[in-house]
C-alpha cells in the first residue's frame, strides 16, 4: 500500500476513532447524523431501499493526487446483512 493511501486510512480510523471517545452530551451536540462533525474530507449521502425501508450510507471519496490504478474500501457499521 503506497504511502497516499496509508495516510487517508488513517486520517479515516483518526475520525472514526476520535468519536468514541465523546461523552453524550458531546454526540447530542453533533446531531443525531453526527452532520456537525469535523471530518477530514468531504461527506456524501448516498439513498438507497434496503430491507423494505429508505436507508443512507454516509461516504468520502477520497481521490489520491497521483492514481495508481488501486482502490482500497472500508466499510463499517452495519452496511451489510
Amino acid at each position: 500500500m503506497n504511502r497516499y493511501l496509508a495516510g487517508c486510512a488513517a486520517a479515516f480510523v483518526w475520525g472514526v476513532s476520535g468519536l468514541f471517545h465523546l461523552a453524550a452530551a458531546e454526540v447530542e451536540a453533533l446531531g443525531i447524523r453526527l452532520e456537525r462533525f469535523e471530518y477530514p474530507f468531504e461527506v456524501s449521502i448516498f439513498s438507497f431501499q434496503a430491507q423494505q425501508q429508505e436507508l443512507e450510507m454516509a461516504y468520502m471519496d477520497v481521490r489520491p493526487e497521483k492514481p495508481n490504478g488501486e482502490t482500497v474500501m472500508l466499510l463499517h457499521g452495519k452496511n451489510f446483512s
